[in-house]
């Protein structure tokens, strides 16, 4: 396989990730980022 492909297929799922975000309502992004808090909270605590 192609090294660059490693590095191709998770930058697209970012970009694709960012962009479904910016779209989101806010009330969407408001709970996302609170749930990123508390996944990153649990696995800090871990």
């Amino acid at each position: 396989m192609i090294w660059w492909w490693h590095a191709l297929v998770p930058v697209a799922g970012a970009v694709i990730t960012g962009a479904v975000i910016v779209e989101a309502s806010e009330a969407a992004q408001v709970v996302g980022a609170v749930w990123l808090v508390v996944g990153l909270s649990v696995l800090v605590g871990q």
